[in-house]
């Protein structure tokens, strides 16, 4: 007889859509009351030939979304108790992944319509009161979330503590001032749970400078934020400035070019007097020079900064005396628990906000 124990945390990651189905109706039915923490990552092929060559035949499933959707949400409506998700959400389930157009289609187009999940998407999530982190993600190449589902999802998880999600498109335009009324159905649904405590969006186009005009209930211990390039530095300073008393790890990743002199005049404004650590990480050695003038003030300060470079251009030479540390081609540490390939390294994250 198993222990309930040993169904606590269960990863889907990697098992095909037919094995997984056989996985559900053999074991998961019978334990899924112990479930406390589910992870479930899958990507489809990004070329084209692949994709034919993948989901060529007729049998597999994999090549259809809908029934992976479908099995994925059968699973959530039959685990009460969880806490923890961690999964990839097909945002439009009913376009086929066999189909070469149209992922080539999706890979350079940019979702405007509302996405065509089903409400039992949206209830087999936010039907669970004890879900404390949920971390979902657009597969690639899929199309981005539309932030209507997110905010239905939002509505029902008073109680949520981490949030993390990856590509999602913005119902409204890019505000012209830091002074305009929010319009983000995202911004106002998180800005109204007052558990939240560590935030991470990557592709977010809804997070911009109207942010700040909200009435945020929650004090951010960690954020992180890769690809958000709607909002200008002084969009974000301001709203850095609203989680000052509480903001202990702050993590860039890409998109967030500014010069030199304007980081070191910002760090110097000392808007995030708690700041224990900030990350930066880029795939290109120029940002990285752009922003090496803050190593000093992050040292007087005793934050500490990490750098993540994965490749520079021949022509970039490397300081030597900077004393940044770098990596290359090694995924970066201190990333929230959620999207992409940075899923494992929630509890990274969750001790540096508690230290």
């Amino acid at each position: 007889m198993f222990s309930p124990y040993l169904f606590q945390c269960i990863d889907f990651q990697g098992f095909a859509a037919d094995k997984l189905k056989l996985l559900f109706q053999g074991i998961i039915k019978r334990h899924s009351e112990h479930f406390r923490e589910i992870r479930s990552r899958f990507s489809y092929p990004n070329e084209p030939d692949k994709i034919r060559s993948r989901f060529s035949h007729c049998n597999e499933p994999d090549g259809n979304p809908k029934s992976r959707t479908d099995l994925l949400i059968e699973i959530l409506e039959t685990s009460p108790h969880l806490t923890n998700i961690d999964i990839d959400l097909d945002p439009e389930p009913h376009l086929h992944a066999t189909s070469r157009d149209v992922f080539y289609f999706l890979n350079w187009q940019s979702s405007t319509t509302a996405n065509k999940i089903s409400m039992s998407s949206i209830k087999s999530i936010s039907q669970l009161k004890s879900l404390t982190h949920l971390s979902i993600s657009s597969p690639s190449p899929r199309p981005p979330y539309a932030e209507d589902f997110l905010a239905e999802i939002l509505s029902d998880l008073s109680q949520l503590q981490s949030f993390a999600c990856s590509s999602i498109d913005a119902t409204h335009p890019k505000p012209l001032d830091n002074q305009q009324t929010c319009r983000s159905p995202l911004g106002i649904h998180l800005a109204l749970l007052t558990d939240l405590v560590e935030l991470e969006l990557k592709d977010a186009k809804c997070f911009d400078a109207s942010w700040i005009q909200l009435d945020w209930k929650s004090s951010l211990k960690a954020l992180s934020l890769e690809g958000c390039d709607r909002v200008s530095l002084s969009g974000l300073n301001g709203f850095l400035e609203l989680f000052k008393a509480t903001l202990k790890t702050l993590t860039f990743v890409e998109a967030l070019g500014y010069e030199q002199d304007t980081w070191n005049r910002n760090h110097n404004d000392r808007l995030w007097p708690n700041l224990k650590k900030l990350e930066i990480n880029s795939h290109s050695f120029s940002f990285r020079r752009a922003v090496e003038g803050i190593t000093d003030l992050c040292q007087g300060y005793s934050i500490e900064i990490v750098f993540n470079v994965d490749f520079y251009n021949d022509e970039d030479e490397i300081p030597l005396d900077t004393g940044i540390v770098s990596t290359y081609e090694v995924e970066p540490e201190g990333y929230m628990y959620g999207t992409g390939s940075h899923g494992g390294d929630w509890g990274s994250c969750r001790g540096a906000c508690e230290q």
